[in-house]
């Protein structure tokens, strides 16, 4: 399973570190960061960008971008190093890394395997971060609805994203499994709140390149 906001015919990195898109339908969107929120056992991930904005809007309300879900990707067969070439493919493509629980002992076998793979691939992104405050689901969850309740946070409803979050239940979240049967919750939430503990640095666009990826590839933009 894939979904994709946009088809990105290239992304780059400018001098000044933000990320530009090229898309197809030339809305080339720039933003400050791009972050991936991972869940291993599921083998789903999100990638999330926070928005550039004009520097005079920035200086009167710092910390009040929107974020863009970028793309979300379940991996549906048992080929590890597939899955695992996916990852350092869109870590390349959008300049990002993957912030997951580092912690529960279950994704031990994971990482260890993942590094010997990059180990073996020469490439710096895609790297596996540990993301912040993973023992609480429902605090990742609140933050996730504020963004949205915000209009800070737009969630396509094609999305599997879309369903766990309009389907989950108060039973739902008293429940000892619900990080394992609201996978896409739980790897948004990574990338979410890996914004709030390190918090991008803004800074004013440069057109000139500091570096680009391409890609092929057949989608069109959805909003």
């Amino acid at each position: 399973m894939r979904w994709q906001i946009a088809e990105i015919v290239e992304s780059r990195r400018n001098k000044n570190g933000t990320i530009e898109l090229i898309t197809a339908d030339g809305r080339n969107p720039r933003y400050v960061s791009i972050r991936a929120g991972l869940d291993p056992e599921s083998r789903y991930y999100i990638i999330c960008g926070m928005e550039w904005v004009d520097e005079q809007i920035y200086a009167i309300e710092p910390g009040h971008r929107a974020i863009d879900i970028l793309l979300e990707y379940r991996h549906e067969n048992l080929i590890l190093d597939d899955f695992f070439y996916k990852i350092v493919e869109d870590g390349s493509l959008y300049f990002c890394n993957f912030f997951m629980d580092r912690e529960e002992t279950h994704n031990e076998d994971f990482q260890k395997a993942y590094a010997h793979f990059k180990s073996n691939h020469r490439n710096p992104h895609g790297a596996l971060l540990p993301a912040p405050w993973v023992e609480n689901f429902k605090l990742g969850l609140g933050k996730i609805k504020s963004l949205v309740k915000e209009d800070r946070l737009a969630v396509n409803k094609n999305t599997e994203i879309f369903k766990q979050l309009t389907g989950i239940t108060e039973a739902d979240l008293d429940g000892k499994d619900v990080r394992t049967t609201h996978y896409c919750i739980e790897a948004l939430r990574h990338s979410i709140n890996s914004f709030d503990r390190d918090r991008p640095i803004q800074s004013q666009p440069n057109s000139h390149p500091g570096g680009f990826r391409s890609i092929g590839g057949k989608q069109s933009w959805m909003a």
